[in-house]
Order: structure tokens, then C-alpha cells, then sequence
């Protein structure tokens, strides 16, 4: 079953949890998160050490990611808030397959992990019914990608490895 489908609704109950208020909310708020990083492909794309194209297809199982940030409200008002978030995290997902030129390899190992650093903005809409606000929001910031594949050349061949890292990627 997948994770998702549990997971939101689990979330969206917690949500609704009367909390207590307070008369002001905090200028400086801090936060840690965790959730489901569902799988999905990539593609690299280079040459072997011999100079040959190389294209290297890799679909990944689900995984988790979790972080941290650290926010700022800007601007409050009867508008609305404008909050800043500087966003530290990190993802983990398991490789289900590997194909090499489009062959499809013996995978022994493989994961991929994934570490960001963000600096995010919202806008959170004024409260309704003096509990609930809806947010809008993004950011910016930058990926470290890290690969770790090891598959069999033949049947009875030796193992390689494929370690890739790539880091200074935008990371949105």
C-alpha cells in the first residue's frame, strides 16, 4: 500500500488538534519535519572510462525525507503574515532497477540520497475562525545528489561500482 495514502490523511488530523493560543504569535519560529519522498527516475547521461556513451537509468523505490528550518514573520497585518525560512534537509531513496545503454543490469546495491539548503517565503492568509490559515509559498536553494550503484557485469562477472555525486545543483 502506498505510504501516501495513509500519510495525508494522518496529517490532515493531526492539523485539526485544538492547540491553545496565544494572543501573539512568535516572530521567530523553528520547526522539524518528516514525510514520504516517492520514488521516481533519473536518467545520467556520460562515457565510460574507455570514452563510450553511457546512459544510466535508475527508478527508485519510496523513501522518507526529513529537515529542519528555522523562520522569520516579516510583515503581520489584517492582510495576511509574510514569513522568510532558511530549510536544511535530507532524502533517501533505495534503486529498484538498473539499465545501462538499455540493457537491463544485475543491481546489487543502490541508493540515492539527497540534501538540500533552502531559503523559502510564504504568505499565509489571516486566520479563519481564529485557528486556520492557508499558506502559499516557495524557495531556492541548493542539492547535493549522491549516488551509490553496484551491479554485476555478467552473471558470473566481477561487480562495479557506480558512486556519482553532484553538488551545487538549484534546487527548487
Amino acid at each position: 500500500m502506498n505510504r501516501a495514502l495513509v500519510f495525508l490523511p494522518v496529517m490532515a488530523l493531526i492539523s485539526t488538534l485544538p492547540t491553545q493560543a496565544s494572543a501573539k504569535d512568535a516572530k521567530i519560529y523553528g520547526g522539524v519535519f518528516i514525510g514520504d519522498r516517492l520514488g521516481e527516475g533519473q536518467t545520467f547521461e556520460g562515457a565510460n572510462i574507455a570514452g563510450a556513451p553511457r546512459v544510466i537509468e535508475t527508478p527508485t523505490k519510496d523513501g522518507l525525507v526529513g529537515g529542519a528550518m528555522i523562520g522569520v514573520v516579516v510583515a503581520d497585518a489584517n492582510w495576511g503574515r509574510i514569513r522568510t525560512e532558511a530549510e536544511l534537509s535530507a532524502g533517501k531513496n533505495d534503486i529498484r532497477s538498473l539499465t545501462l545503454n538499455g540493457v537491463q543490469r544485475e543491481l546489487l546495491n543502490g541508493r540515492k540520497s539527497i540534501t538540500t539548503t533552502m531559503l523559502n517565503v510564504a504568505y499565509d492568509t489571516p486566520k479563519i475562525w481564529d485557528r486556520i490559515r492557508f499558506t502559499v509559498g516557495g524557495g531556492a536553494g541548493a542539492a547535493s545528489i549522491d549516488y551509490d550503484i553496484e551491479y554485476n557485469v555478467a552473471a558470473a562477472g566481477p561487480r562495479i561500482q557506480i558512486p556519482t555525486n553532484a553538488t551545487g545543483k538549484l534546487a527548487l
